[in-house]
């Protein structure tokens, strides 16, 4: 009987913990957006969102990858790692895909942050950074999508492969045990030689 865990099996479950992944670091995305620059009060609560969103994506990569291995009990610390992967695959093409989207249908969002760079840095200023930057606002969205999706991919990559060995644990007993336990059946076992020459002694 073949125990190997299915492809099939790891999309579906990727599939689903990708999504949800995703979904966290959109409502992020668009919650930040909402509050605008972080200056004053709203430093605190972006650092606070940004907490939340980090401590919900490792809580539920932590949580899909437990539950994977609790309904495939066969599986490895191997396909946890092929599982992780696909989940950060996931997950980042879709936040990186709707983030893109969104800079797209509001690209003044990329003018107000450029123009708030420019008062913070003079030599953003100048005729020559402003005709750079004009030249390349059309694809500053098409930067995004694949800075995020670098980004967001490592670090689900490198998360799953941590938590990989929270969820299965190394058993440094299980050596020592089998090698006790093969002892004791030579113990049990006793050769006929042996036998054969104490019964002669004996005699």
């Amino acid at each position: 009987m073949d125990n190997k865990v299915k492809f099939s099996t790891l999309w579906h479950a990727a599939g689903i913990a990708g999504i949800a992944l995703a979904a966290v670091s959109i409502f992020y995305m668009l919650a930040t957006n909402w509050i605008g620059p972080a200056t004053g009060w709203k430093v605190v609560l972006s650092f606070l969102l940004w907490t939340a969103k980090l401590v919900a994506c490792v809580w539920l990569m932590w949580l899909f990858l437990n539950n994977f291995h609790k309904d495939n009990p066969q599986a490895e610390r191997t396909d946890l790692r092929k599982l992780g992967i696909l989940i950060a695959a996931l997950s980042a093409l879709v936040f990186a895909t709707m983030e893109m989207a969104y800079y797209r249908m509001n690209p003044e969002t990329i003018t107000d942050a450029i123009k708030q760079a420019a008062e913070a840095y003079p030599q953003l200023r100048s005729k020559n950074a402003r005709d750079a930057i004009d030249a390349t606002l059309q694809d500053i969205p098409t930067y995004i999508f694949f800075a995020q999706f670098i980004y967001c991919f490592v670090f689900g990559w490198v998360l799953s492969a941590i938590l990989s060995f929270r969820v299965i644990k190394d058993n440094p007993f299980a050596d020592r045990e089998g090698d006790d336990t093969d002892k004791s059946d030579d113990d049990e076992e006793e050769p006929e030689g042996d036998t054969d020459g104490r019964e002669a002694d004996d005699k």
